[in-house]
């Protein structure tokens, strides 16, 4: 008999039962442990599960990296890092870590996760980061 922590906890819905195949890996979203057939192992031993909102987070992660590598250019050349701005660079984004003028900042809420809490904080976000809110916070 399977020990509960080695079995797969997806489910298809709230009344359903679980999978109870043995579990492949644990979703870095959500930490859900899921099989073959509930979940990808990507590169550099990146688990997903097939739930839509880690896998929406997935494809941001990804969009945002090429993004980054995109954008970072203007940074070198001490510009803002908005492709359509040749404004000088003035201030830095909290999540990207990129510079932008004053123009392409916001300050808004978002929650910062530490060790085993999470809180609300101000933080000066670029136009990008600000949009990519709606799936992270």
């Amino acid at each position: 008999m399977k020990r509960p922590q080695d079995i797969c906890n997806w489910r298809q819905n709230f009344f359903r039962r679980v999978c109870k195949n043995s579990f492949l890996g644990q979703c870095v979203y959500c930490n859900l442990r899921f099989c073959e057939r509930h979940g990808v192992i990507g590169s550099n031993y990146l688990e997903v599960c097939n739930k839509s909102e880690c896998l929406a987070k997935k494809a941001d992660v990804e969009m945002h990296l090429q993004w980054k590598i995109r954008v970072r250019v203007a940074n070198e050349e001490q510009v803002c890092a908005i492709e359509s701005c040749n404004s000088f660079m003035e201030i830095q984004c909290n999540r990207c870590q990129l510079f932008f003028c004053k123009f392409h900042l916001k300050v808004a809420d978002i929650m910062e996760f530490g060790t085993g809490n999470s809180q609300r904080i101000s933080a000066v976000l670029c136009d990008h980061c600000f949009a990519r809110r709606i799936i992270w916070d």
